[in-house]
């Protein structure tokens, strides 16, 4: 009967306009039963606009059943993450506990007993975020280090170095990459984007540890880090060494970034590019770039 029900209300919620009351009844009864990740996601998007205390009772209700039984009701975390991505913005302190157990999940997925809970622990620490600030910084701390981040996309570690950074809280970021050979490449790049408020002084080091990587990912974070930092007379000549990096994404992206960053001295540098460029692919991306927007 719950899998017909589920069935009925996916399609009456199709076929309700978007933003009508009965599309967002049909939506409240889908966070409830929808297992299709689509489907579940197109009902929180619905209720997005407007979430209030019957949205959240909703969310909440429906987390709690996962929980229940993780296994059959949520066995690869992808409900729970969604769940806890949509209760951000009405997020309350009565729920702390809920999202400190959430960040100390870890799950497992046979074949290989791989580690399922990255995505989970991610919209944890940034839904714990909305409410209490200094706890995230402390859980984002130890995320960054967790042995058991995603090999694949850096998670949790990579979310937390972006929440970390948004509170300026440059230490751990540097201690992560000031390391021997840190572990993982995704982690690397998303812990230079954010070490912005690093002190002067220590850029130097960064920037000449990094600028020669040949992982491109880094390489990325790198670039950022050398386009924000507020010390242009340190970070201008690695942007101009990387630009000359025979990269073809490396060399797009930075274009990209250097017109859309509006530093002169960097524009003056791409329009000079531009004029001596014999290759066509490089050439292209400078014109394409520098061209006049109507």
């Amino acid at each position: 009967m719950a899998k017909t029900r589920a069935t009925d209300d996916t399609a009456l919620f199709r076929s309700f306009p978007a933003g009508s009351p009965e599309r967002r009844a049909a939506a409240l009864r889908l966070v409830g039963s929808a297992m299709l990740p689509d489907v579940l996601a197109a009902a929180i998007e619905e209720l997005a606009d407007e979430p209030d205390g019957e949205v959240r009772a909703a969310l909440l209700a429906r987390y709690e059943a996962c929980i229940s039984d993780p296994a059959r009701r949520d066995s690869g975390c992808y409900v729970r993450a969604a769940l806890l991505q949509a209760l951000r913005p009405i997020t309350m302190p009565v729920d702390r506990p809920l999202l400190e157990r959430a960040i100390a999940t870890y799950e497992y997925l046979p074949p290989g007993r791989s580690e399922v809970a990255a995505g989970l622990r991610a919209a944890a620490v940034i839904a714990l975020n909305e409410i209490d600030p200094v706890l995230a910084a402390h859980h984002s701390a130890r995320l960054l280090w967790d042995a058991r981040t995603s090999q694949m996309s850096g998670e949790p570690a990579v979310t937390a170095a972006s929440l970390l950074g948004s509170q300026e809280q440059t230490i751990p970021l540097y201690a992560y990459v000031s390391q021997t050979d840190p572990p993982n490449a995704e982690v690397i790049g998303a812990c230079l984007r954010n070490l912005i408020a690093l002190p002067r002084s220590l850029l130097p080091g960064v920037l000449s540890t990094f600028r020669e990587h040949d992982d491109e990912i880094v390489v990325l974070g790198l670039s950022d880090l050398a386009l924000s930092h507020p010390a242009r007379d340190l970070c201008t000549p690695v942007v101009l060494e990387l630009l000359n990096r025979r990269l073809p994404n490396l060399f797009r992206y930075l274009v990209l970034a250097i017109r859309a960053s509006r530093q002169d001295a960097l524009i003056g540098e791409l329009k000079r590019l531009a004029r001596e460029e014999r290759d066509p692919f490089r050439a292209e991306i400078l014109r394409e770039a520098l061209e006049p927007t109507r």
